[in-house]
C-alpha cells in the first residue's frame, strides 16, 4: 500500500510539472461511460462511507459512449467525487451523467451533494490554479492541499463548461 502511495505522489508531481509547463496531452478514445462511472463511484465509495454518506449513480439511458480523455475524466470525476465525501457528514451525494443535445451534443456530469457548500466570495475563483477555499473549513475535513486533478488544464477538453450552484 505505501508503494502505491509513493508512485501516486511521484506521478503527481510529474502531472504537476507538465501542467506548469503548458503541456498536458490528451489521450483521446471513443470509451463506455457507464462503466467508467460505476468505476469512479466504487472508488470513492468508502470515502463516502467513512462520513455516513450515501452514494448514487444516475445515468442517462441514451449516454453510452463518449469520446474524451478517459483517464482524465476519471481523475476529474474523482476529485469532485471525493470533494463532496469529506465535505459532507450524513448526507447524499450523486454523480449525475446526461446527454446534451442541442447546437452541439456534449455529456454534462454533475455532481451534487448535501453538504456544506461553497461560500458565495469563494464560488468566482474555485476554478482558478490550484486553489482552495476556506482554509479553516479544509482543515476540520482533512484537507491536504490541491492536486494535479484540481487544475483546470486537467478538466477533459477546451470545450468544458462550468458551474456551481
Amino acid at each position: 500500500m505505501a508503494a502505491g502511495h509513493v508512485l501516486s505522489l511521484v506521478n503527481d508531481v510529474l502531472d504537476l510539472t507538465k501542467v506548469e509547463a503548458g503541456k498536458v496531452d490528451l489521450q483521446l478514445e471513443t470509451f463506455e461511460v457507464r462503466p467508467l462511472l460505476e468505476d469512479v463511484v466504487a472508488t470513492v465509495r468508502p470515502l463516502a462511507e467513512k462520513n455516513r454518506n450515501a452514494l448514487f449513480l444516475e445515468v442517462d439511458p441514451e449516454l453510452d459512449h463518449m469520446h474524451s480523455d478517459a483517464t482524465k475524466v476519471r481523475q476529474a470525476l474523482f476529485n469532485l467525487l471525493a470533494n463532496a465525501a469529506k465535505f459532507t457528514g450524513d448526507g447524499e451525494i450523486k454523480l449525475l451523467a446526461r446527454l446534451e443535445k442541442g447546437g452541439d451534443t456534449f455529456v454534462r456530469f454533475e455532481v451534487e451533494d448535501t453538504g456544506s457548500g461553497i461560500d458565495a466570495g469563494e464560488l468566482d475563483r474555485i476554478f482558478e490554479e490550484f486553489t482552495q477555499g476556506d482554509g479553516a473549513r479544509n482543515r476540520d475535513a482533512g484537507g491536504r492541499g490541491p492536486r494535479p486533478g484540481d487544475h483546470p488544464a486537467l478538466l477533459p477538453h477546451a470545450g468544458r463548461r462550468y458551474r456551481c450552484g
